[in-house]
């Protein structure tokens, strides 16, 4: 098969004629063997046809036990293997500017008229890279007319010339391995695909977005392909930039290098577009005149327009003389002032490295790329950390036990003597030593409520447990005391995820044996400010009274691997990326953390590991070319703010959403970090004295404070002021949000007619969910007036027993369920807001009688049920549903069902409204009471 396509007489340039024997999957309506061209695109056709209906799930379950995480077989699939699901074309790697298909569809059954052109390279540890290309075909009889693409007759109907763009620019890195490895680009990436002549060409089905990368879920493909010609571009295209990282300093020019080649036998004149997008919108645009002999190659130097300092999104395009597009090529680059902090080891920041491995950019670009954004601290010994790196003065921890999920056996003692062997063999002057890592009792300990902190009894270990447990501490007993005798100068950090920590402290473990009290917490895609998970930065708040409960307030407190907010499809936007990450950061100052030891990462991974949700949480994008996303800029902004700043407190913002956190800065000055959770409010100051300040952006940018006046929005500022603000008065919340065109009413929520209180007792909402559970509450519910909505329903709560750090529940009930239209992806409704971090929940009845209700799993991740704003804002929460039988939508796990096969049969119902709200809530590090626990819904819609 690889011989019949990979033909070696193939031009340059032009056409290439696929021959699609080996891999026609049906011979229905097909064509007789031969050749034929549509439109001058020439075809080969042999006898039958693709049915891309047959199309499957490249990405299978990955296997279950150890190492499931490595043994995922999306990475082994090729062309070659004969998988009978997969329809991949195997073809010499270049530059295709597009696909060209002879197809039709046919739409009965429910079959989609959609396909998708995969341009791919799979290809195990080197990584799995594509562009994607959505088109849509025609039926077999359909007939001809203006607007529809070209065709031919084909027995009782018709077979269609589809025109698919490529995008082989933004798979630079694989299809250029031989030319960025000959410019000394020392990345394993390209090192491992540079002798691998061929690229594929996948066939599927319409795409959608899984949690960590866009796989074929869509309804099956009724296309028949019947022919397939690919178009090359006759130049080659190759952008690469003489900064590292594509950073530049302020008043620097943004350089790029655009390497071109002419692979076709004629002279090619062309124009180079190269256009930029700042953080703000700002579009420029320049454009240059290309000719190219035949064979020539020519390298244009490019010097992009960056006015204001920041993140920059370049495209640089190469059209043809009739403005045709050849090839693109997007990236990003970025202004930011150099690195002038002050701090060293005393610097709370550091991120994390995987030294090269996961084909991430060599120890020497990692540790540049780190100290340029402030960070001095990252792993151990074989990282970026080391001093010829210039990363930092030390690390922020090294392994002192580390067991990590695995069986603990053999002789604490024994081990404590090998283990204080090594710190004096490694040398390397760390912060902490951190004893134990990625440790946990079980799994069911690990994800629960600490119960300490909501009155409730400890958790009753099994056997197991116990005996685990015991191990751990005569391990750390036996470790720390011998550290504390043979290298009494060095600090001890305990801790892993926050309820292990717990058990030790609950029991005491010695004081004398410990600097510091650590936690492991991943956040992934939960705003920084959501009330106190052991899974997010607010896990510090369990951190925090713990040491106060058990008496080792004396301790410093540190993260180590944790806080990692990925950017793959399905996670967040790189706006929030970058906002959370600051974010968290600015919490975890309030906490009082120390170190910040591995906290984000710096560059995402290039093998298929990025398709984990560990792999794509970097400051910047992968190997070969590490270009920056918005949060470098934004991490970088806030480490040159803060630079040796100490936090004093948070301001009285009149707002739980709003956020004013107060530094002093190592000059004397007052520095005010402001944010809000949702959208943007006007926030007016007052400083003493008619003190004037600076206002600091994410971006870095500076001005004036105007009048007193700040927009304060969900990407945090920095206020530099001499003195002090003595007053914050919150304006009106502004919000973007608004009900999508075509959605469907389902209930005016108008008042209380149809609707009757839901009054018991529910142990699903109380404690299905160990990690997230309820209390019951004095929550009522009263059909009112509203000055903006009109009649809507209004919900409030009274303080009822229980802990204060768990919601209250309570909710109306249909006395009819409420048809909802379609096959919803979303509800939507309006909700006045109090800040006071209530939340929204439907429960649904689906056509068979299951019903749904929207708790569980990760209890809303996103945080789109949370009520933590003010005032009326559209909100929109997703509803379970599968894209197949055996494969969910991503946000299935924030629901429950109970009564049925755990399937979504349609039509819907809206069966109840279950509202969560709180007392108290934890305000940057305090439990304080909410001022007004009141919210009111109005006009509920089910959106597509």
């Amino acid at each position: 098969r690889e011989q019949r396509i990979a033909k070696a007489g193939w031009s340059r340039g032009g056409y290439q004629t696929l021959d699609l024997r080996g891999y026609l999957n049906t011979t229905a309506g097909g064509r007789p063997p031969g050749t034929l061209r549509v439109g001058g695109i020439p075809f080969e056709t042999s006898g039958g046809a693709i049915d891309v209906r047959r199309a499957g799930l490249r990405l299978r379950k990955k296997p279950s036990g150890p190492g499931s995480l490595y043994q995922n077989p999306y990475n082994f699939i090729s062309a070659m293997d004969g998988d009978p699901v997969t329809i991949l074309l195997r073809v010499p790697k270049r530059y295709y500017r597009r696909a060209w298909l002879l197809g039709a569809a046919d739409d009965s059954n429910g079959a989609s008229r959609k396909m998708t052109v995969r341009l791919a390279r799979y290809r195990g540890d080197a990584g799995v890279f594509f562009a994607d290309s959505e088109v849509a075909v025609p039926r077999a009889t359909d007939q001809p007319r203006p607007g529809m693409p070209l065709s031919v007759p084909n027995g009782a109907g018709r077979l269609w010339l589809i025109e698919v763009p490529l995008d082989p620019g933004s798979m630079q890195d694989i299809m250029a391995a031989n030319d960025l490895v000959a410019q000394g680009n020392p990345s394993q990436v390209l090192k491992q695909d540079a002798d691998v002549p061929w690229i594929e060409i996948d066939l599927t089905r319409e795409l959608r977005a899984d949690l960590n990368c866009m796989l074929p879920l869509g309804p099956p493909s009724g296309v028949r392909i019947y022919g397939v010609t690919l178009e090359e571009s006759p130049v080659r295209m190759v952008v690469t930039s003489p900064a590292l990282g594509n950073l530049f300093e302020p008043g620097q020019a943004a350089l790029f290098d655009v390497h071109l080649e002419n692979v076709a036998t004629a002279p090619q004149i062309a124009t180079l577009v190269a256009r930029t997008v700042d953080t703000y919108g700002a579009a420029t645009s320049q454009s240059l005149p290309i000719t190219l002999a035949a064979g020539e190659k020519k390298t244009q130097r490019v010097t992009m327009a960056a006015a204001r300092l920041g993140k920059n999104d370049a495209r640089f395009e190469l059209t043809d003389a009739r403005g045709r597009r050849l090839v693109a090529r997007k990236t990003t680059f970025a202004i930011v002032p150099p690195d002038t902090r002050r701090a060293e080891r005393d610097s709370p920041f550091g991120l994390w490295s995987w030294g090269g491995g996961h084909l991430t950019p060599p120890n020497e670009w990692e540790a540049a790329l780190m100290r340029r954004a402030g960070a001095r601290f990252t792993l151990g010994v074989k990282y970026p950390s080391k001093h010829k790196f210039g990363i930092g003065t030390g690390t922020d921890s090294v392994i002192g036990v580390f067991y990590s999920k695995e069986a603990i056996q053999g002789d604490p003692a024994a081990e404590a003597v090998k283990m204080v062997e090594d710190m004096k063999a490694r040398g390397s002057n760390p912060r902490y030593w951190q004893i134990y890592w990625e440790d946990a009792i079980s799994d069911r300990h690990h994800r629960r409520y600490p119960p300490s902190l909501i009155g409730r009894p400890p958790m009753e270990l099994d056997e197991a447990e116990k005996a685990r447990l015991k191990s751990y501490w005569d391990r750390a007993e036996a470790y720390a005391d011998r550290v504390r005798r043979e290298m009494p100068g060095e600090k001890l950090a305990l801790g892993a995820f926050a309820n292990f920590t717990e058990e030790f402290l609950r029991r005491g473990f010695p004081k004398q044996y410990l600097d510091a009290i650590s936690l492991e917490a991943t956040a992934f895609r939960t705003q920084p400010e959501r009330p106190p998970d052991a899974d997010d930065v607010q896990g510090l708040y369990f951190i925090q009274e713990w040491k106060k409960k058990y008496g080792y307030q004396d301790l410093d407190t540190i993260m180590v691997e944790s806080l990692f907010r990925g950017t793959a499809p399905g996670y967040l936007s790189e706006r929030d990326q970058a906002n959370y990450y600051v974010r968290d950061f600015l919490h975890g100052l309030a906490y009082g953390v120390k170190l910040f030891g591995m906290s984000a990462m710096i560059t995402d991974v290039s093998n298929d590991y990025y398709r984990s949700t560990w792999g794509n949480v970097g400051l910047c994008h992968g190997a070969p070319e590490p270009s920056p996303k918005e949060s470098y800029v934004a991490y970088a902004t806030m480490t040159d703010v803060l630079d040796q700043a100490r936090y004093l407190g948070y301001l009285e913002t009149g707002s739980y959403s709003i956020y004013a956190l107060h530094f002093a800065a190592r000059d004397g000055e007052n520095i005010y970090a402001l944010w809000t959770t949702r959208g943007k409010r006007a926030v007016s100051l007052q400083l003493a004295g008619g003190a004037t300040g600076v206002v600091i952006d994410a971006m870095h940018n500076q001005a004036p404070l105007q009048g007193g006046r700040i927009t304060v929005s969900e990407s945090p500022v920095y206020l530099k002021a001499r003195g002090r603000v003595t007053r914050v008065q919150p304006g009106a919340p502004q919000y973007h949000e608004a009900p999508p065109p075509g959605s469907a009413p389902v209930d005016a929520l108008a008042g209380l007619t149809g609707w009757r209180p839901a009054n018991e007792r529910d142990p699903l909402l109380e404690d299905g969910n160990p990690r997230y559970p309820r209390r019951p509450g004095a929550v009522s519910f009263a059909a009112v007036q509203d000055a903006v909505r009109g009649d809507c329903i209004e919900v409030s709560g009274q303080a009822s027993p229980g802990s204060p750090l768990l919601p209250m529940y309570g909710g109306l009930e249909r006395r009819r369920p409420a048809p909802i239209p379609g096959r919803p992806r979303r509800l939507g409704l309006w909700v006045n807001g109090n800040s006071g971090w209530g939340r929204v929940i439907f429960e649904l009845i689906d056509s068979k009688g299951e019903r749904w209700m929207g708790v569980g799993g990760s209890e809303d991740s996103y945080g789109h049920s949370f009520v933590n704003f003010d005032g009326w804002r559209w909100v929109e929460i997703d509803l379970p549903g599968h894209f197949r039988q055996d494969y969910p939508w991503p946000t299935y796990g924030n629901w429950t069902s109970r009564g049925g096969d755990g399937l979504v049969d349609y039509p819907l119902a809206l069966s109840k409204i279950m509202v969560e709200l709180r007392d108290q809530i934890v305000y940057v590090n305090q439990l304080v009471p909410v001022a007004h626990n009141r919210i009111r819904l109005s006009g509920l819609r089910a959106i597509d």
